[in-house]
């Protein structure tokens, strides 16, 4: 069953700095056995316009494999 999801933006080097890699905790309901509904992030400061990995993962820690997804 998945208990956490998070994103994570992949990272772009310039000069030896990477200002633009984080990651986003993303709250989600179970909605079903099957099903959760992600609360995807509004706010741009935290989670700016671009491409994203979703990752989710069960209680024991267990991850996902990541779904490329773009936030507009």
């Amino acid at each position: 069953l998945v208990s956490t999801a998070c994103l994570i933006r992949p990272g772009s080097t310039t000069h030896s700095s990477d200002s633009e890699q984080r990651l986003v905790d993303v709250p989600l309901q179970v909605t079903a056995t099957d099903a959760v509904e992600l609360q995807m992030p509004t706010e741009p400061t935290l989670a700016p316009p671009g491409w994203y990995l979703l990752f989710v993962a069960t209680a024991a820690g267990v991850p996902s494999k990541g779904q490329w997804l773009h936030l507009s």
